[in-house]
């Protein structure tokens, strides 16, 4: 009698236990997620990064609040950008880079600025790129050089009435 229950409990026993082994992909602490969203970004695995960076952004939103997790919590958001980037959703990446920037402005600075421009502009996004890097100007206007370069590239492959174009002669930077 005890062998038939084991036998009939032990194939479940095992795959449970292999489940929790494996971990089924990696942990579900904020840190844990957010390894497992950075190895995903860099096998070019966009849609599970952002899956996970999300995933981890959520949990430490309702977290208690200090120095760690404000630290994971803008890791977790920068890596929702740079998803976004990757998926090629400019509007997406440039909405959630404005309020990681408002949120997190003694973390965000020039150069974070002038990598997520870049990034845009490098993954089709240039209009995108062209509204971060003009934002980048306004909050850092000594650096200007630092995103002028990027937005040069931009201006030598804008076509007279493309989107890119259009974008740059509203901002200035065409005539």
């Amino acid at each position: 009698m005890i062998t038939r229950n084991l036998r009939a409990v032990l194939p479940g026993a095992l795959l449970l236990a292999a489940l929790a082994l494996s971990g089924c992909g990696g942990g579900t602490a904020p840190a844990d997620l957010i390894g497992d969203a950075q190895a995903a970004l860099s096998k070019g695995d966009y849609a599970n990064s952002l899956t996970l960076f999300e995933r981890a952004d959520e949990l430490l939103r309702g977290a208690e609040a200090d120095d760690a997790t404000s630290k994971q919590r803008y890791r977790a958001r920068l890596g929702i950008v740079e998803a976004k980037i990757r998926l090629r959703d400019g509007d997406g990446a440039r909405q959630d880079f404005a309020t990681l920037a408002a949120d997190h402005k003694d973390q965000v600075d020039w150069k974070v600025y002038q990598k997520v421009g870049r990034d845009l502009a490098e993954n089709g996004c240039a209009v995108q790129a062209v509204e971060v890097l003009n934002q980048a100007e306004k909050a850092f206007p000594d650096r200007k050089e630092a995103f002028g370069e990027i937005i040069a590239d931009i201006q030598s492959n804008a076509v007279e009435g493309s989107a890119e174009y259009e974008k740059l002669k509203a901002l200035g930077y065409v005539k």
